[in-house]
């Protein structure tokens, strides 16, 4: 089973939060919609909350984003359904 957590905040990020909602999990995928966001800041976090697992990020990139709709955007930058479960079954090793 897969849990969805969204974050209402971002900076500070919510730390108790995250603790309590991510408490035991083996793998994370953090996805954010941004370019070069804060996904680094939250995995450095991530690791001091869950020493062990599995964690990765995925968000726009460094490149620039060019006009489309946003399935298509969202698509050719790995943040559609498909592309993230498939990102995740990476971090599972799966």
């Amino acid at each position: 089973s897969v849990s969805v957590l969204r974050l209402a905040a971002l900076k500070p990020l919510p730390q108790a939060a995250l603790k309590a909602a991510l408490e035991g999990q083996k793998y994370v995928l953090f996805a954010e919609e941004a370019m070069n966001g804060i996904d680094g800041d939250a995995c450095a976090l991530l690791h001091e909350i869950l020493p062990g697992a599995a964690i990765a990020a995925v968000d726009l990139g460094d490149e620039y984003v060019t006009h489309g709709s946003v399935a298509e955007l969202y698509r050719k930058h790995g943040l559609d359904g498909k592309s993230l479960a498939d990102r995740f079954m990476e971090v599972r090793g799966s």
